[in-house]
């Protein structure tokens, strides 16, 4: 299978598992599972949709989105704990996932939730696009860009003021 962007990945609620978006429709969505059924189906515009992109965990100092949870669980190698796991053992999961997560605002459904995830798409999520948008890399073009931007600035003049009626000095 092709890898498959995160801003392609979507939940929807009231289905299991996660979807592919192959496109757009007048209603909706058209989403493809990504489980071996492959099954495709359309989804209204009043069905609660969650892209993977847009989701985030909480930590003890801030929010940090799901594609840096994926690229340290892919980068760690962990053993991802199964459908029956222990509390234990998603905690410890969970801290490879997310060293500072808050334990208090994190619950177990929560990190069950994302070994789950992490299951379905690990094999086919482009962790390349991941690092990317992560991290960008400053291309040449955009760097003359900024540079000759900056220049322009530089060289504008200020535009002279003149005094209104308004701001005529009292006559004494």
């Amino acid at each position: 299978m092709a890898k498959v962007k995160l801003q392609d990945i979507v939940a929807v609620s009231g289905q299991s598992g996660l979807h592919k978006i192959l496109g757009r429709s007048r209603t909706g969505i058209i989403v493809e599972a990504l489980d071996s059924t492959k099954k495709r189906m359309a989804v209204s515009l009043t069905t609660k949709v969650s892209v993977l992109n847009e989701i985030s965990m909480y930590s003890k100092h801030d929010d940090i989105n799901l594609s840096i949870i994926l690229l340290n669980l892919k980068n760690s190698e962990v053993s991802n704990p199964g459908k029956n796991a222990q509390p234990d053992e998603l905690k410890k999961f969970m801290l490879v996932a997310l060293p500072d997560y808050d334990q208090e605002r994190v619950y177990l459904s929560h990190i069950q939730k994302l070994a789950n995830w992490f299951t379905i798409i690990k094999d086919i999520l482009d962790y390349e696009d991941l690092e990317n948008v992560i991290n960008p890399k400053n291309t040449e073009e955009e760097t003359k860009t900024e540079t000759t931007t900056v220049e322009e600035v530089k060289e504008k003049k200020p535009k002279k003021t003149t005094k209104k009626a308004s701001e005529k000095p009292a006559e004494e």
